[in-house]
């Protein structure tokens, strides 16, 4: 940094060189330093011939030369090799004359073409500049234009975009052609040079776009789709072409993405035919703009048909101290109005006749309720002046509850009339933002007869020396009459012969028969069962257990009976457990009531 500063300032040209990849150009403190030294990438085996001393085989060493110097950009940048050849790997060991040397030392030098190249051009003036100039300070087309041979040739047309960057008005919807000619049909697209970055940079002058990611067919935002560290380029923003509209809509503001989650990363978005996302970090004051801070900068021609980006100034911004200033003035005038506006309403006051006005961008804009004309009748009875204030109200508030908008007329010393007119507003804002309505904790139950609906659970209960026990146990949902049996396999055989014996034997065929996802209870031969005695299935999935809730209620009870009678007595067989249950729901049986009348079958 200080070499740097104290060679632009001695108007002197200024080179840091590193290997392609090193995270040392990466860092957001060589910020002004990258703004100011340009990069450049190219492979040494093209511009300095680097070869293996010992095969002759072509080393690829791709290198990165930040340069303030148009001459040496233009000298060395984009010079990278075609693959018309093999490589030799920068790895293991090479002989150097009759010593055995790493390859990634033997590549740290410069090799002689290299090094001529370059103290040829350190040496030469630029003979088409009539002072030494920075890099950032002469772009591709003014090269173009002020070399007396670089002309454009015959046969060869320019695109749409490169006219537009010849002029002074390059707008979005050039940019949007050129990607739309240049985005892949299928996939995403990474641009990180070429016009369109150089226009991206002329429409975005705050911010110096890293690169730019096509893709076609997307409702969703996109990812820098290439690895970057931290700070590298922190902000993005997107542009796209509608889908079904052909109309350019421009995202407002500039998003950090680095610490959204991945969810909010890839997010939805508006449906686009075609979506261009810029990547880019805010572009650091060079030094040559320092010495013109007490200057007035003069307002930029915008084209009358372009989509101006509302950039938002964020911290390192030079104009971040003065804004602040505005805003904190604005504020205090703001306070003030607020404060003289949530008075009440004071007959002959004109200035409430537009109260529905809101400035907005500096427009007078009408704020338009669609439900302004269903208010209760308590507010239409108010008089028209009496309506806006307390709408007025309502929104400078932040659209509060019903007692908040009480409490707070109380203190202002509104009459009755507005009090009762409070319940009355319908707000449209609030209705469109306004949650789900809370569940009905009960309902009323159709009236059924004993034996219309009863569920079936499957229950492995453990005594308590471990054992374990298999029992199945139906339930009717009219009168909550319980009965279980035993079952020491879990197969739809033992399923049928629980449902015979313990239910249909003496109270016949029941009309539906809820039972869970369990596998003996989805078999094929409970469904030819269920045909056969015309009985209804109801199969609960996995995920809504709680429908057969009362039958997984009471065998929980019944569990809790058991294991009761286990320590007093002891249940370590079939036999004991098929008694225990017995006397257990007989005992549940006759302490339930339906209609007043004692269950005991």
């Amino acid at each position: 940094m200080t070499c740097a500063l104290h060679q632009v300032g001695q108007n002197q040209h200024f080179h840091l060189e590193q290997p392609d990849g090193s995270a040392m150009l990466k860092l957001p403190a060589l910020g002004p330093v990258i703004h100011v030294a340009l990069p450049c990438k190219f492979d040494m085996c093209v511009v300095g011939g680097l070869v293996d001393p010992q095969s002759k085989v072509p080393i690829r060493k791709r290198m990165v030369v930040c340069t303030t110097s148009a001459e040496m950009r233009k000298a060395l940048d984009h010079r990278k090799c075609l693959g018309e050849h093999p490589h030799f790997q920068v790895a293991g060991s090479t002989r150097v004359g009759d010593q055995t040397v790493p390859v990634s030392k033997f590549t740290e030098k410069y090799p002689r073409k290299f090094a001529r190249q370059v103290c040829t051009i350190l040496g030469h003036r630029n003979q088409y500049h009539c002072h030494e100039v920075l890099a950032n300070e002469v772009s591709d087309s003014e090269e173009a234009e002020s070399h007396p041979t670089k002309r454009r040739r015959l046969g060869e047309k320019s695109s749409p975009l490169q006219i537009a960057l010849r002029s002074t008005t390059v707008t979005w919807e050039n940019v949007m052609q050129a990607a739309d000619l240049q985005a892949p049909r299928v996939g995403p697209l990474v641009v990180d040079h070429g016009d369109l970055i150089t226009a991206l940079g002329t429409l975005c002058p705050d911010y110096v776009i890293h690169h730019a990611v096509l893709c076609r067919g997307t409702d969703r935002m996109v990812g820098p789709n290439q690895h970057m560290i931290a700070g590298e380029a922190p902000w993005r923003r997107m542009i796209c072409i509608r889908r079904n509209f052909e109309d350019i809509c421009l995202e407002p503001e500039w998003e950090k993405w680095e610490r959204l989650s991945h969810r909010q990363l890839r997010r939805n978005t508006t449906p686009a035919r075609c979506s261009l996302t810029m990547f880019a970090r805010i572009k650091y004051k060079s030094w040559s703009q320092d010495q013109d801070d007490g200057k007035v900068a003069e307002d930029k021609v915008v084209a009358p048909n372009s989509l101006p980006p509302r950039t938002v100034k964020r911290t390192g911004s030079p104009e971040i101290f003065e804004e602040a200033v505005d805003r904190l003035k604005r504020y205090h005038s703001g306070m003030a109005e607020e404060a003289q506006g949530l008075s009440p309403p004071v007959s002959g006051d004109s200035s409430l006749q537009d109260s529905s006005n809101v400035k907005v961008d500096g427009e007078t804009r009408q704020m338009i309720d669609l439900v302004s004309q269903k208010h209760g009748p308590n507010m239409i009875a108010l008089p028209q002046l009496d309506q806006s204030w307390l709408l007025k109200l309502h929104r400078n508030l932040g659209h509060p509850s019903r007692q908040k908008m009480e409490y707070v007329c109380k203190q202002l010393g509104c009459n009755s009339e507005i009090l009762r007119a409070i319940p009355d507003i319908r707000c449209s804002t609030c209705l469109e933002s306004r949650g789900p309505d809370i569940p009905r904790p009960s309902a009323v139950k159709e009236d059924r007869d004993f034996g219309d609906i009863i569920a079936m659970d499957g229950v492995t209960w453990k005594n308590s020396q471990g054992q374990q026990f298999h029992f199945y146990h139906m339930i009717d949902h009219s009168t909550a009459f319980h009965v279980a049996y035993c079952s020491p396999s879990r197969t739809a055989e033992s399923v049928i012969r629980a449902l015979t014996m313990g239910w249909i034997m003496w109270a016949g065929p029941p009309g539906q028969l809820i039972l869970d996802a369990a596998g003996e209870f989805c078999d094929e031969k409970i469904q030819e069962f269920s045909q056969k005695h015309d009985i209804g299935l109801k199969v609960i999935p996995p995920e809504a257990h709680w429908q057969n809730g009362r039958c997984e209620r009471h065998g929980g009870i019944l569990q809790e009976m058991l294991t009761k009678m286990d320590a007093e007595e002891g249940i370590n067989s079939y036999d004991q457990l098929e008694q225990a249950m017995s006397f257990a729901t007989q005992t549940k049986n006759q302490s339930s009531r339906h209609r007043d009348i004692r269950l005991n079958f």
